[in-house]
Parts: C-alpha cells; sequence; structure tokens
C-alpha cells in the first residue's frame, strides 16, 4: 500500500495537504475527473484505489451524501483503506460518516496538526 490519495474535484486543497506535511507530497495524489460519481461502486473504488492507497480522504468539494455513499463503497469493496471526510463537521455528519465506515470527519481548514492526525 501506498500513501494517501485524495478524492477531491478542488486541486485547491492539495497545497493545503502538502503545507500539513512539510512539503512532503511523496506518498499523496489527487485523483478526480468529470463524472466519477457516475459510475457504480465497485468500479468507482476499484479506480480510486488503482494505486493502492492506505488512506482516502474524500473531499473537499462534495456533497455530504456523495462523499457518505463513496464512504460506504470503500466500506462495502475496500474495508482495508482507512476513509476520512473532509468537510465542515458537525454531530449529524460525524455520526452518519461513522456509520457508514469513516474514520473521521476534518474541516478543510483545520490545523496542519489536525489534519496530518486524521
Amino acid at each position: 500500500m501506498s500513501g494517501l490519495l485524495i478524492a477531491s474535484p478542488l486541486e485547491s486543497f492539495d497545497a493545503k495537504v502538502a503545507d500539513a506535511f512539510g512539503g512532503a507530497r511523496s506518498g499523496s495524489s489527487r485523483y478526480w475527473r468529470d463524472g466519477l460519481l457516475d459510475g457504480n461502486s465497485a468500479s468507482l473504488v476499484a479506480e480510486l484505489t488503482r494505486t493502492d492507497p492506505a488512506v482516502v480522504a474524500i473531499g473537499p468539494g462534495l456533497d455530504d451524501d456523495d462523499a457518505l455513499e463513496l464512504v460506504e463503497a470503500f466500506d462495502a469493496h475496500r474495508p482495508d483503506v482507512v476513509v476520512i471526510i473532509v468537510a465542515e463537521p458537525s454531530l449529524q455528519l460525524l455520526e452518519r460518516a461513522l456509520r457508514s465506515g469513516a474514520r473521521d470527519v476534518v474541516a478543510p481548514d483545520a490545523p496542519d496538526a489536525e489534519l496530518r492526525e486524521a
């Protein structure tokens, strides 16, 4: 398994991740394409895990329901991959995320230490 995959339509989050890890981008990458969420869950997870990431960060820039569906797909097809959601946290979202199989919910503007920990 390799490092971190960011599944987000927002390219700007890449810089935040790089800063959080002291500029070291090795082991992390972002993947997104138009229509990504339109496929079936098995093929979607296979596409996102072709580099065999250990951790997948879903978001920011996704609707909460879309992010949660993606978490459920990972839980069903690749439960060995740690999944976190990057979105504005709320108690309701955290509860739904944990029930769906996510490890955590972290804010997109979280301090670097919190982002690394998640």
